[in-house]
């Protein structure tokens, strides 16, 4: 059985659908400015982490645990938030082209060391499997340029992660 450009086209109009629904669900969760602002940042920062964690490929057990970890960590979720967050992240990957929107929500409301903290993140998850794969390297040097790190910057928390 094959499918025609129109099916295939309703079913990826509602494949939009279905995960605009759930972002716009996860964000009406908080009520009042900041925990919305919290919240378009936890998915911006997830979307990032799981696109590192995807970039190779692979995506183990041990990376979701370091992902969930984080966002439950430094975003104040709870389980069934932080798993929510995973799921929309992941569709979005999947669907969603253009993620500069998530890139410059990061750079216009993180500071400088906490952007430096998501690159040390990310260099963490990268070698949570303790190789460093061409794919997820060429990754972390562009979304160090993407958030306006410093290549010295970059490589200093390569070195961090390395030697501990």
């Amino acid at each position: 059985m094959t499918m025609t450009t129109t099916s295939i086209m309703k079913m990826t109009s509602l494949k939009m659908i279905l995960m605009f629904d759930a972002i716009k669900k996860f964000l009406k969760g908080s009520e009042d400015k900041l925990d919305k602002i919290t919240n378009d940042l936890a998915l911006a920062a997830g979307v990032i982490l799981l696109e590192v964690a995807y970039s190779d490929k692979e995506f183990a057990e041990e990376e979701r645990s370091f992902i969930v970890n984080i966002l439950k960590q430094d975003f104040n979720l709870s389980d069934d938030e932080t798993h929510e967050l995973i799921e929309i992240g992941t569709m979005i990957l999947k669907e969603d082209t253009n993620k500069w929107r998530y890139i410059n929500l990061i750079n216009e409301k993180y500071s400088n060391e906490e952007k430096l903290r998501l690159i040390h993140m990310i260099w963490k998850l990268i070698y949570i499997d303790d190789k460093l794969d061409k794919y997820e390297d060429h990754l972390a040097h562009k979304l160090s340029s993407l958030l306006h790190i410093p290549h010295h910057q970059l490589i200093q928390a390569k070195l961090k992660v390395l030697h501990k």
